[in-house]
């Protein structure tokens, strides 16, 4: 069965920046990227109940952080601030 159906989104080799879009539209809130390879290919699934579990979803095999502010969550890399 397709994945939406569990209310998760799952991807497989898709680029970082279509998996971003689509936590945006699930979650509604804003999406910023800072020093984040937006072309690198993702494999996962993530949570469209759970806002925390899919930023956990999302940024742990990709190796970045996130700050969440409000409706507001930024993306970043190592070499960000």
């Amino acid at each position: 069965e397709p994945s939406w159906v569990n209310n998760e989104s799952s991807f497989r080799s898709i680029p970082l920046s279509f998996v971003l879009k689509e936590f945006e539209r699930q979650f509604k809130v804003k999406v910023e990227t800072r020093n984040v390879d937006l072309g690198e290919l993702f494999t996962g699934t993530f949570s469209n109940t759970d806002m925390n579990l899919a930023l956990q979803s999302i940024s742990t095999p990709s190796q970045i952080s996130f700050t969440l502010e409000g409706n507001k969550v930024l993306f970043y890399g190592d070499n960000a601030p």
